[in-house]
């Protein structure tokens, strides 16, 4: 049996929801929460992450706060929702067990919302959200599928990496070869974008995901990492340390090393809020418990740009130290939209996705998309003088609201 609190018009960090709904399953062991942020159009989306660490009210919110930015960014007329399951410590849920809490959750939200579409996110991946599609009633709630029940694996085709990295590219002027990049969250997003970086020429020292970072003074050979990944999953990088054993190479199970790696980039790709000043780290950590202080952080790495993979990494003050310090920070509501766009575009065009013929021609319409929209953000950004770049995305994003009205 199931308990669901529903709540409206919920005040949470200054934001106030539209709806609230949060079911406890599996005799109170799992708990999932959907926020939604307001609704003015017709649908929201939003992403669904599992999580067995952290996980509350406060880092909801943040994430449905930039999903709301990141939608008016991408100039859809979309509301925003975004949904956390968590489930107790060590407990990594199999792919039946994700799609049957789901299910349940997924029926409840819509009951108060018909317009709620879900997608991907961490831990929840293609394949458990096409087990929720096969039932009919929730298919059209649903994006981010396999192609064979109509979606564009938005996942393998790595649309926000591609976003990513054209954002970083914009940002260096081109010159990624022979530079040094760390990748915090090496994982769906984080290994396309590694392998993307590798092939342009920029060199990754660092890797890390919830167990372990991978360190090599010299680089990492992502090419082989990225075969590993795809076939070990997180299992990945002690794997690797074990084929290519060097006096160069380092495997340590502590990832929150990633924060000491001297590079000249760095690209979070993990949880909310990874980075705070000192003054708010200990609430940062209420959300977050692996926050760090970052200034302890520039110290140690000496960064020159920071591309927001993840949805807010970094609180807006570390963002404003950082960018007092010369750091290009590029934030996540205007350059990690490639999933977005992507899995917006899936859902609007379901009936050609399910024929082969029409997969070719969606995928360029989504790059050409999410390149459009990465170079007039990104150049927004680069060209202003007199804002802070958080400010500047947050004008953009009003912006583009308002000529969705």
């Amino acid at each position: 049996m199931s308990e669901t609190i529903i709540l409206r018009g919920v005040k949470i960090k200054n934001n106030t929801f539209a709806l609230l709904i949060e079911t406890l399953h599996l005799q109170g062991s799992v708990k999932a929460i959907t926020a939604i942020h307001r609704q003015k159009h017709s649908e929201r989306q939003g992403g669904v992450r599992f999580v067995d660490r952290g996980g509350n009210i406060e880092e909801l919110a943040n994430l449905t706060k930039a999903m709301t930015e990141k939608c008016t960014a991408s100039r859809l007329p979309i509301d925003a929702l975004r949904s956390i399951i968590i489930t107790p410590p060590g407990k990594l849920c199999d792919i039946e067990e994700k799609a049957a809490i789901l299910v349940e959750h997924f029926r409840t939200v819509i009951e108060q919302d018909q317009g709620a579409v879900f997608g991907p996110d961490m831990r929840c991946a293609e394949d458990v959200l096409s087990r929720v599609a096969e039932h009919k009633d929730l298919l059209p709630h649903v994006t981010g599928l396999t192609k064979e029940i109509g979606g564009l694996e938005i996942n393998k085709r790595g649309y926000t990496a591609f976003g990513l990295v054209h954002a970083l590219s914009l940002a260096l002027n081109g010159k990624i070869k022979s530079r040094s990049f760390s990748i915090q969250g090496f994982g769906s997003v984080g290994s396309r974008t590694a392998r993307l970086i590798f092939e342009s020429g920029g060199i990754i020292k660092a890797v890390s995901n919830s167990k372990h970072l991978l360190y090599s003074q010299n680089g990492l050979d992502i090419a082989q990492l990225y075969d590993l990944w795809e076939k070990w999953g997180n299992k990945c990088l002690p794997i690797y340390n074990d084929r290519n054993q060097s006096d160069d190479l380092l495997l340590s199970s502590q990832p929150e090393k990633i924060f000491e790696v001297p590079v000249d980039g760095f690209i979070p790709v993990a949880r909310t809020s990874v980075l705070a000043s000192p003054e708010e780290l200990s609430l940062a950590r209420r959300e977050n418990p692996e926050a760090r202080d970052v200034t302890q952080f520039l110290q140690k790495t000496g960064v020159k740009i920071i591309v927001e993979g993840a949805n807010h990494p970094l609180t807006e003050s570390a963002e404003f130290y950082l960018e007092d310090n010369g750091v290009i920070v590029l934030p996540d509501i205007l350059v990690n939209c490639g999933g977005l766009i992507g899995t917006r575009l899936e859902w609007e065009n379901r009936n050609l996705a399910v024929k082969p013929e029409q997969l070719s021609y969606l995928d360029d319409v989504c790059r050409s998309r999410i390149r459009e929209t990465v170079e007039y953000n990104v150049l927004e950004v680069l060209n202003s003088k007199n804002h802070a770049r958080r400010t500047v995305a947050d004008i953009i994003s009003k912006a583009q609201e308002n000529r969705a009205h």
